[in-house]
């Protein structure tokens, strides 16, 4: 099975899905999405066109145009979507979600902050590594609910 992987402006996502990819046996299909909304669109479009099974987005705003478009423009395709969630907001409540990969935008501030303090304090230390959590919540889980709220929010 294949999987359309749709990234905005970061190769390390990229990278990291092909991997995972090929590591499960799945074939990766890359694209990388210009910064320009309008031909962001365009290039999803063109990704919905082939019909992959599945389509992993990286971005709330890449998911929500997504969205847009299938709704819009194939509304008889129904991928399995995955997203990255660094945020609540309406657009999780799409039934074709099967799920999301959960972070925090507020411990990721947090745990750079402390790392660039101890780096001004220790400008010998080479190395830092912060362990970000990320955790797969599917769709049919109950935490998945706290994820589909009326307003955006930045978690």
């Amino acid at each position: 099975q294949h999987v359309a992987g749709a990234f905005v402006a970061s190769n390390w996502w990229a990278d990291a899905f092909q991997s995972a990819c090929r590591r499960t046996g799945h074939t990766a299909e890359i694209h990388h999405l210009n910064l320009d909304r309008k031909l962001r669109k365009q290039e999803l479009a063109a990704i919905c066109r082939t019909k992959p099974p599945a389509i992993f987005s990286n971005g709330w705003e890449t998911m929500l145009a997504l969205q847009e478009i299938l709704n819009a423009e194939f509304p008889g395709y129904r991928p399995r979507l995955i997203c990255h969630a660094n945020c609540r907001a309406p657009f999780f409540g799409d039934s074709r979600i099967s799920g999301i990969i959960a972070s925090a935008t507020t411990q990721l501030i947090e745990k750079s902050c402390r790392m660039l303090i101890k780096q001004i304090n220790n400008p010998e230390q080479k190395n830092m590594h912060a362990k970000l959590p990320a955790q797969w919540i599917p769709a049919a889980s109950p935490e998945y609910a706290a994820f589909t709220v009326r307003h955006f929010q930045l978690t």
